[in-house]
């Protein structure tokens, strides 16, 4: 995710985070603050912090250190190495200073997992400020009190595009209006190669992949997507999934059939290819205890649009929508074929 997407959410909680900061009167430089804040958004809102996100809460106490490590925690590859590196579920608590420097950890491991337990940790300490990251939630905490409180530092979307935002749970919906919006004529992908004889450009599934996670990153009101995430205890990654603010996964399988430059799954081999990508949810949902939902996505390049035959669907898993996408592509864009 390119942090341009969000521009306006990170330039206001930045100023809204530095405010706070700066009427705790511990530290007297306002610009300082300013600087220390945007680091901090551009650690949160890289996409490796939300690959590594279960490894929080943490704790950062923000003071004047003069003694600190030669090593800059708040840039993304530092900071999320630290996540991914484990040593949070040891010891949470982090110092640093405002220049985004980590102070040497003390002798003795802390793990402080609640707000309460900040707000206790934090009680005459008067030259610290707390910064409380557990999750998506990011709180600031200074001798006891909370100062500002975010229960979600990726919710908010630009106004343009809050209309036709959807909750998770409305994925189905948001893959139907992505095909009207990107791809039923090639309006925003171009995925034909030859038209006439109904082959698709080498790697179709990339492309529609790619374009799919890009509209939902867009679009999700509740969640945040990883393309290619990789799933849990394995070395295999799934096309996309949808990562909840409640920390639960969506996990969409994209697959195609049809002809293409370099392969064909026409026939038997469109059944065999669609009813694979049921095997492959089933893997990653018993694989991951956060996942909820598998849903399989098949972008059908066949002339002829046979229905395809689903093996055994009444003893699908539970998590596995019985309703698998099936998005019909076709030489002709939908307002072409109407108007004849």
């Amino acid at each position: 995710m390119k942090l341009d997407k969000f521009y306006t959410i990170f330039n206001s909680m930045k100023k809204d985070l530095h405010s706070h900061i700066y009427r705790c009167g511990v530290f007297s430089s306002p610009v300082t603050i300013l600087e220390f804040c945007e680091k901090l958004f551009k650690c949160l809102y890289s996409d490796e912090f939300y690959d590594a996100i279960d490894m929080t809460p943490i704790l950062l106490e923000l003071k004047d250190y003069k003694k600190i490590k030669n090593e800059k925690l708040l840039n993304p590859i530092n900071f999320n190495s630290l996540l991914k590196s484990g040593e949070t579920k040891k010891n949470n608590l982090i110092k640093v200073d405002l220049n985004g420097h980590q102070r040497e950890k003390g002798p003795y491991p802390i793990i402080i997992e609640h707000e309460q337990e900040v707000m206790d940790y934090s009680v005459n300490k008067l030259q610290c400020i707390y910064l409380f990251i557990a999750g998506y939630k990011l709180i600031v905490v200074y001798n006891g009190d909370i100062k500002w409180y975010c229960p979600n530092i990726s919710s908010l979307k630009t106004r343009g595009k809050i209309e036709k935002s959807l909750p998770v749970s409305q994925y189905k919906r948001l893959i139907n209006r992505h095909f009207k919006d990107c791809l039923d004529g090639e309006r925003e992908a171009s995925y034909w190669k030859t038209k006439r004889d109904w082959k698709l450009k080498a790697s179709p599934e990339i492309i529609f992949q790619k374009s799919l996670a890009a509209y939902l990153n867009n679009f999700v009101l509740d969640g945040h997507v990883i393309e290619e995430c990789l799933n849990v205890n394995t070395t295999d990654r799934t096309d996309i999934t949808i990562l909840t603010y409640e920390l639960k996964k969506y996990i969409l399988e994209v697959k195609w059939i049809g002809k293409s430059v370099s392969s064909s799954y026409d026939g038997k081999e469109a059944h065999k290819r669609s009813n694979s990508g049921i095997n492959q949810l089933l893997i990653y949902l018993n694989r991951d205890r956060n996942a909820i939902c598998g849903h399989l996505v098949v972008y059908d390049a066949r002339k002829a649009k046979v229905k395809i035959k689903w093996e055994n669907a009444e003893k699908w898993d539970v998590r596995i929508d019985r309703q698998p996408s099936v998005i019909p592509l076709h030489v002709e864009s939908a307002s072409k074929k109407a108007k004849k």
